[in-house]
C-alpha cells in the first residue's frame, strides 16, 4: 500500500536540511505562534498549539508544523530530491516480495505551497511501510541499511541446519553522524515529544509520530516509526493504522504494545 507519510516524513526533511547546513543546524532557531503564513495560505500546527522559541530537536519532537514548512521553503529542491532518492525514494527496494515504489515529486518548477505540504508529509508524497520500517532501521544501524530478507534459515526434520541467511549491507542510506543526530531527535520524540507514552518504559525507543490527513472529514491515518533496543536486541518498526479520528495517537499505542512485548 502506498500512504501519505505525515510527519513520519519530518525524518527526510530533517536530513535534507542537516545535508544542506552541515555547520550551522545546531544553531537553529524558530518562533512557533501556532501557524506559518505564506502569501494567501497557512500552515497550521496541531490544534493551532503555539510551540514557541524552538531549536531542532524540540521543532521535531514536538512535530512542529510551522518550523517544517518554513524549513521546506529554504532548501534547494534538486537537494530536496537527492536526499530523497538516497532514501530510495522513487527507487527499488531490496526486498523480494511485490510493493509500490515510494514517491517523492518536489522539483525546482514546485510551487511554494507543494513545497510546505511536503516537508511536513502532506502533498504528493506517498510511502509504503516496508520503506519507512527500513529506513528506521538504517537509522537504527548508524546510516546502513541491511538487505531485509524473509527466510532466516532452513532445516532438516532432524532439526538441523541446512542453510542460515548471512546478513549483508544493502547501502548507505547516510552517514554515521547524521544518523546519530537523527537518534536524538527521535530519542527526544519519544521522552518528552509526540511519542512520551512510551517515555518511561523498561526498553529504550525512538521514532517519529505521524497525522496524515487523508480527507475533509477530519480522518487520518496514524503512523509511528522508530526502534526500540534493550540489552543489545533491537527491533525497527513501521505503523500506520488507516482512518482514525483526528487527533488519535493510536499507532503510538500500538507499537508500545508490540515493544512492551518484545522486549519482556
Amino acid at each position: 500500500g502506498l500512504y501519505t507519510p505525515g510527519s513520519t516524513f519530518k525524518i527526510v526533511t530533517t536530513l535534507a536540511y542537516m545535508n544542506q547546513h552541515k555547520n550551522d543546524y545546531n544553531n537553529f532557531s524558530y518562533y512557533c505562534q501556532g501557524r506559518a503564513l505564506f502569501h494567501n495560505f497557512k500552515i497550521n500546527c496541531f490544534d493551532g498549539h503555539a510551540h514557541g522559541s524552538e531549536d531542532f530537536e524540540h521543532a521535531f519532537a514536538n512535530s512542529c508544523n510551522s518550523a517544517f514548512s518554513t524549513i521546506g521553503t529554504e532548501l534547494d529542491m534538486t537537494k530536496f530530491a537527492s536526499t530523497a532518492k538516497g532514501l530510495l525514494f522513487n527507487e527499488k527496494l531490496p526486498i523480494e516480495i511485490e510493493y509500490n515504489k515510494s514517491e517523492f515529486n518536489l522539483s525546482n518548477e514546485s510551487t511554494t505551497f507543494d513545497i510546505m505540504q511536503t516537508s511536513i508529509g502532506q502533498g504528493t508524497t506517498l510511502v509504503t511501510p516496508i520503506h519507512m520500517a527500513m529506513i528506521a532501521s538504517s537509522i537504527a544501524n548508524n546510516g546502513k541499511l541491511m538487505k531485509p530478507y524473509l527466510v532466516d534459515k532452513i532445516e532438516s526434520s532432524d532439526k538441523s541446519v541446512v542453510t542460515k541467511t548471512e546478513n549483508e549491507e544493502y547501502a548507505r542510506l547516510m552517514t554515521k553522524k547524521e544518523a546519530k543526530q537523527l537518534q536524538k531527535y527521535m530519542r527526544a520524540v519519544v521522552e518528552y515529544g509526540t511519542g512520551k507514552i512510551m517515555a518511561n518504559s523498561k526498553y529504550t525507543a525512538y521514532g517519529k509520530t505521524g497525522t496524515a490527513e487523508i480527507d475533509k472529514n477530519n480522518n487520518v491515518n496514524s503512523w509511528f516509526v522508530g526502534y526500540g533496543e534493550k540489552d543489545g536486541k533491537k527491533i525497527a518498526i513501521a505503523v500506520v493504522i488507516e482512518d482514525m479520528p483526528e487527533g488519535s495517537d493510536s499507532a503510538v499505542k500500538c507499537v508500545k504494545a508490540i515493544f512492551d512485548d518484545y522486549f519482556e
